[in-house]
């Protein structure tokens, strides 16, 4: 992760200033968003613009072809906050070329999520609350199927 690093989580736990280390974080992560969008498909596009804060992962399945499901549970909305939808979401991750998912992540906490382009496709990373650790995957494609 570039931004939303366990560091930066900590930091901004024990730190007077939360709010000013907050905002200097989402504007780097929105002008990094910015640089990348057009280099994103469209459906990545529409996954960047919203975030799954304080979502808990409730399934991560293995599927066919190196395929993932991520189901999140919890509200979704929009980067700005707008639009909240609660409910189960489903993030598939098509032709997963590497990942770092391991049993732990499974009931944990989704906090902060950054999406990147890569030389071999993108990159969706996820930091978690109680692993303090942060949750990756490098993929050619991603859909979301989300609640509401």
């Amino acid at each position: 992760m570039r931004v939303f690093t366990p560091e930066w989580y900590a930091r901004t736990q024990a730190d007077d200033a939360y709010p000013d280390v907050w905002e200097r974080a989402f504007s780097r992560y929105n002008a990094h968003l910015d640089r990348i969008r057009p280099r994103l498909t469209p459906a990545l596009r529409r996954f960047a613009d919203l975030q799954f804060h304080d979502c808990q992962v409730r399934e991560v399945r293995l599927l066919q072809n190196s395929d993932v499901e991520v189901a999140l549970h919890g509200f979704r909305r929009t980067r700005a906050g707008k639009h909240p939808v609660n409910g189960i979401h489903r993030v598939l991750l098509r032709n997963v070329i590497a990942t770092n998912l391991n049993p732990s992540h499974v009931g944990d906490w989704w906090l902060y999520e950054e999406v990147d382009v890569t030389r071999r496709g993108y990159r969706l990373s996820a930091l978690l609350h109680d692993v303090h650790a942060v949750l990756w995957f490098e993929f050619e494609t991603l859909f979301l199927k989300s609640a509401g």
